[in-house]
């Protein structure tokens, strides 16, 4: 690819998009795959400017914006023990999801925590690249694949079956605040040493390493002393102590009481891109 079209695709999807090409490992191969048969790679990028509908499909593929409720149930039960009932002292809880995708997650730890009768939560932000997943998330109104993994007694409790799909208990809508935003741009004034609980499933496995530090560095930095961050399954930190937190369950890492005690966090700048 020409160097004056990595340049335009890069504009094109950051202005139009808010997407950070070069962020995603295979970011620059599902461009290319995402590009029509028979139209050159000029030719998509005039596609792009002129037919946002093209622009939306190609940055969700990008963007890789799926997860499912109750994904690793076992997680959320470890988490549930160590953030609700570990003694921390940081009720309630206020909460950030970041790359809430439509909303699964939130609602996941909602619907579990009301389940066990501990209301401790406080305020829960859900944030996303993504506009449309955004808007889907406040109707939260879901297909019945997407229900797979949610306990049926859940099911039951805090769904309604309609003609247009399942939808959510408005008790369980009311509770989240669902807001535009990119965990590779700087946080919203405030946000800075807030939350007890920082849930980031499933983000940064599909970024590059650069970007994953970024995301990581701007996560870590949200988080009240003591508060905890929620990776995914796969997302291991082979040295947490550069990002300030200790290991406390499998995908749970805990900051420590003194807000300066971090390598990335203490040398690295507040990172904008």
């Amino acid at each position: 690819m020409e160097e004056i079209e990595v340049k335009r695709f890069r504009e094109i999807l950051k202005q139009s998009a808010n997407v950070q090409i070069d962020a995603y490992t295979s970011g620059w191969r599902t461009l290319e795959i995402s590009c029509p048969n028979g139209l050159s790679l000029k030719e998509y990028a005039d596609m792009l400017e002129r037919e946002p509908g093209e622009l939306k499909r190609l940055a969700r593929r990008l963007l890789v914006s799926t997860t499912d409720f109750f994904r690793d149930r076992e997680y959320w039960e470890e988490l549930l023990e160590v953030v609700l009932y570990g003694g921390r002292g940081l009720f309630p809880v206020d909460v950030l999801s970041i790359g809430c995708a439509r909303g699964q997650e939130p609602y996941t730890l909602l619907m579990t925590v009301l389940e066990r009768g501990e209301p401790q939560l406080g305020r829960i932000i859900a944030a996303d690249i993504s506009r449309t997943n955004l808007e889907i998330a406040r109707k939260g109104l879901y297909g019945t694949h997407e229900l797979r993994e949610v306990p049926e007694i859940y099911r039951e409790r805090w769904f309604t079956r309609t003609p247009a799909g399942w939808q959510i208990a408005e008790t369980l809508r009311n509770r989240v605040q669902f807001i535009h935003y990119d965990i590779l741009s700087e946080p919203p004034a405030g946000w800075n040493d807030r939350f007890g609980l920082v849930m980031m499933r499933n983000v940064i496995i599909h970024m590059k390493p650069e970007y994953q530090q970024i995301a990581l560095v701007n996560a870590v930095r949200m988080l009240a002393p003591e508060g905890i961050l929620f990776l995914g399954a796969s997302e291991i930190l082979p040295k947490p102590e550069n990002y300030g937190v200790h290991h406390v369950g499998r995908c749970l890492y805990s900051r420590g009481q003194n807000q300066n005690e971090s390598g990335a966090l203490r040398d690295l700048p507040f990172t904008r891109v």
